[in-house]
Formats: structure tokens, sequence, C-alpha cells
């Protein structure tokens, strides 16, 4: 996949994402075999699209609060990319967050295919 490729894409995440299509932009731009995982040392999740998708509607359900859910910034390379995410909500799982996290993405099949994310939660 090109990076103009990857970078039209991450747009047209962005873009759902931003209007509270998240679920969305997880059906049309995550891999159906897509893993993520937690900075370095985090067990991968595993199960592709549909269990990363019942993760989110789970994580969406429990949402009470939302200030700042915003993509600020991002990388492309070959195959690789990179958002700045600006987050500041209160969830019922997590409780209150407010940091910036990065996530590195992977794309494979013109989809991401493996995705990181690193977080200081103590910032």
């Amino acid at each position: 996949m090109t990076e103009q490729q990857i970078n039209e894409s991450i747009h047209g995440l962005l873009n759902l994402a931003h209007d509270g299509k998240i679920l969305e932009a997880i059906d049309k731009y995550y891999h159906d075999d897509v893993v993520t995982q937690e900075g370095l040392n985090g067990e991968p999740r595993k199960g592709g699209k549909k269990s990363y998708l019942e993760f989110y509607k789970d994580f969406l359900d429990n949402m009470t609060e939302v200030n700042t859910f915003k993509g600020k910034a991002h990388l492309v390379g070959e195959n690789v990319s990179a958002i700045a995410w600006d987050l500041d909500f209160n969830n019922n799982l997590w409780g209150k967050i407010n940091f910036t996290e990065l996530a590195i993405q992977e794309w494979k099949d013109g989809k991401i295919f493996k995705e990181t994310y690193f977080y200081n939660p103590q910032v």
C-alpha cells in the first residue's frame, strides 16, 4: 500500500471517528484478522475485527462523558502509520482518562492489520 493510499485511509478513519462513527471506522479500515496490543508488554488482543468491534461497542456503551476524542496528528510510511489521539473522557470501565495516546498501525491488504497503543496514564 502506498503512503498516499494510507494517508487517504487515515483521513477517512479520522473523519469517521471525529463524527462519532468509531464502529464504522473500525469496520471499514481494519483487517478481518486485526491484532491490537497495549504497549510492547501488553497481551495482544486476538479474535480479529469481530472481537475488536465487540470490545469497542462495550467501551462506547460505557462512555459517560466525552470532552475530547480527537486524532490531532498523524504520520504515514510504507505500510505503516501513526496517529496521536488527544483523549479526555469518563468511562464506567476505565474511569477518567486524560492523556495523549500514540497508535502505531501496520497495514496489510489495504487495512490496519496490527495496532499498538502507547500512552502514559500518569499524565
